[in-house]
């Protein structure tokens, strides 16, 4: 692997990329994926719906998350548990949940623990690429949490600005694919 094209320095120059990009920007690119998300057969037709909470400069969810509450679906968000690990809990409305690990909102205490592993997963990312794979904030939570479910249960799609979109991106073999990224121009699934 060539200098400058590690896993960390992918994540340092898209760190400093989104920390430039204008909120106004991150607020209707978020928009114009999120809709595009709402209308994919995959999404519409799950039950469960696995969904992050986004920090500042990512692209905001909350349009899925209200889309989703208010259509009957049921919802889980991350909590971390330990260093490295992370359970999904379910919430019922969007007043469950409160600034968790590393600043970003996450279930309230109480909300019962996912009891199932299957549906429609929307992942956050520091990069992705054209093949499907993902380079995630260095901790692992999202590989470890998926090495436990069987192979097809959750669909696994990122929403992603399209800077943060390459041709290829080095990968390790605990990487976990996903089978979709949305960007405000562009729709690439397996």
């Amino acid at each position: 692997m060539k200098q400058g094209h590690s896993k960390e320095d992918i994540r340092r120059r898209i760190r400093e990329a989104r920390e430039e990009y204008p909120l106004e920007s991150v607020q209707r690119d978020s928009h114009i994926i999120c809709e595009k998300l709402i209308a994919m057969k995959e999404y519409r037709e799950a039950l469960h719906i696995f969904l992050y909470m986004a920090s500042p400069h990512e692209v905001d969810a909350s349009p899925i998350l209200r889309h989703a509450l208010d259509s009957g679906k049921r919802v889980y968000i991350p909590r971390v548990i330990r260093m490295g690990v992370m359970e999904f809990y379910r919430i019922f409305d969007e007043n469950d949940v409160q600034i968790g690990s590393f600043g970003i909102r996450e279930p309230v205490e109480g909300t019962p623990v996912a009891q199932i592993k299957e549906g429609f997963m929307v992942m956050p990312g520091i990069a992705f690429d054209e093949k499907l794979r993902r380079i995630g904030y260095g901790g692992g939570y999202y590989d470890r949490y998926l090495e436990h479910v069987q192979e097809g249960a959750i669909y696994r799609i990122a929403l992603a600005f399209d800077f943060q979109v390459f041709p290829s991106l080095p990968a390790d073999d605990w990487d976990i694919p996903i089978d979709g990224i949305i960007t405000p121009t562009r729709t690439i699934l397996r």
